[in-house]
């Protein structure tokens, strides 16, 4: 049941997906263009945040333009919870297509430093934070509001990562079990929303 309900968030975006890997190739070779420290970082930052945000929200979009559909799926033998959980794993493999592709890219681009656990870690907690608050937001405001939430949310973390990065506020990365910590954190975020917007699509009302 959740292939079927993964498969027909791709299939909604299946006319974009091109388009979101053809974004996340050109951007790091922008960014080592641009910059001559630390742009392996900062371009697969800038690239998860868009692999997060621009499938979410358009798949969000055509869910609203089509107010039917959610009562649809409902009426098929597919559970609220079942469709909440999709979109997590949804967002999870997206995140994981932007690894692989930043991975082939440092292959042949040695400038952006290489691909490391750390930095996997850490943008997965970005990603764990952003699809933390989207989605429970989205289920309780609607597309609307939750699309300016996600832009808020976009402009927030970009800036403080890239502040962080550029201004060398990052001594503290290098301890030894702040990873092992983020990532706890990381799945506890994940969880946690996951139930909160379990919770709020359950009594939601459906058109």
């Amino acid at each position: 049941m959740l292939f079927n309900l993964i498969k027909k968030d791709f299939l909604i975006t299946k006319k974009h997906i091109l388009l979101f890997f053809l974004i996340g190739m050109i951007i790091p070779p922008v960014f080592q263009w641009q910059l001559s420290e630390n742009a392996g970082v900062l371009a697969f930052t800038f690239s998860a945040l868009l692999f997060i945000d621009l499938p979410l929200t358009y798949n969000s979009m055509k869910e609203y333009k089509c107010s039917k559909a959610a009562a649809l799926l409902c009426a098929a033998p597919y559970s609220r919870r079942q469709i909440v959980i999709s979109k997590y794993i949804f967002g999870t493999i997206m995140y994981l297509a932007c690894c692989v592709l930043f991975l082939v890219q440092t292959l042949y681009l040695k400038e952006l430093g290489g691909f490391h656990i750390k930095l996997a870690i850490l943008m997965f907690f970005v990603f764990a934070l952003f699809q933390g608050i989207y989605i429970p937001v989205q289920f309780k405001i609607g597309y609307e509001m939750a699309r300016n939430v996600s832009l808020i949310l976009f402009i927030l973390i970009w800036n403080v990562i890239a502040y962080s990065i550029v201004y060398e506020k990052t001594a503290f990365l290098s301890s030894s079990g702040f990873y092992g910590i983020l990532s706890v954190l990381s799945i506890f975020i994940l969880v946690a929303s996951a139930c909160l917007s379990i919770n709020i699509y359950e009594k939601a009302e459906l058109a």
